[in-house]
């Protein structure tokens, strides 16, 4: 729950038990509130906009938020972006299609939700997290802490990865720009196909307000996968509300 409260200049936000003290208007709290009250992260750039600490809204004024609060403000973000699995994620792993023992490789694994969304389909299977930023990778392990025995995290890019022997059911990415053109990347997701495997690639671009545009991307992304060495099994286009995204599977 959020909570408002106004003591001189310095004002006070209560996110999750979590007090985050900052400087702002009665006005930018209860917008924050109602933000917050709606199920959505907090926009803390909009927050900021027009205060008298931050009259342009400067990075400046955002570093200046303290989280005085054991948890971390860390944990705060990652409950939020818990709470609000996008659509194009849901997607996704609908598209997946994760059986109980799949052996699963996500690239860009960013905060973890993903990670959530498999591993709760997953009875005996195991999945394997990269990314290389290693503040992503704790953030994720903190939020899939649950899921410690059916999930391993690695903080390095693909081609940097210890992935030992491992081998996988499927490969999947979200907005992983390595694997849309040739290169070390694709040439490591070959090789670590189990047979029969399968690659999941899925992009979303705020551009695309029409079908066709991702049906283009598809097909140019079809094209560099088959130039790789594989063969296109689906090419698919999503309505997400906001836009549209495109997946392209393939072995």
């Amino acid at each position: 729950m959020l909570k408002a409260s106004k003591k001189s200049a310095s004002e006070s936000v209560e996110v999750e038990g979590c007090p985050i003290h900052l400087r702002r208007t009665t006005s930018q709290l209860v917008r924050a509130a109602e933000v917050r009250a709606t199920g959505s992260p907090p926009n803390w750039s909009a927050i900021w906009r027009k205060s008298p600490a931050s009259p342009r809204g400067s990075p400046r004024a955002a570093a200046r938020v303290r989280a005085p609060c054991s948890r971390g403000r860390d944990d705060v973000i990652i409950r939020s972006v818990a709470a609000n699995a996008s659509k194009r994620l849901l997607w996704a792993v609908e598209i997946l299609g994760v059986a109980p023992d799949d052996r699963i490789l996500e690239v860009g694994c960013g905060h973890g939700v993903a990670v959530s969304l498999v591993c709760e389909r997953l009875d005996g299977g195991r999945l394997t997290a990269v990314d290389r930023s290693p503040r992503m990778i704790e953030m994720a392990k903190r939020r899939n802490r649950n899921h410690a025995a059916k999930a391993r995290f690695v903080a390095a890019s693909l081609a940097q990865a210890d992935l030992g022997d491992e081998i996988y059911d499927k490969v999947f990415a979200i907005h992983v720009a390595a694997l849309h053109t040739p290169g070390a990347a694709l040439d490591i997701v070959r090789q670590r196909l189990a047979p029969g495997g399968r690659l999941y690639l899925f992009s979303q671009a705020p551009s695309w307000k029409a079908p066709e545009q991702a049906e283009a991307f598809g097909a140019q992304l079809s094209g560099v996968l088959e130039g790789a060495g594989f063969r296109t099994d689906e090419r698919l286009v999503k309505g997400l509300g906001s836009g549209f995204a495109a997946a392209v599977v393939a072995q």
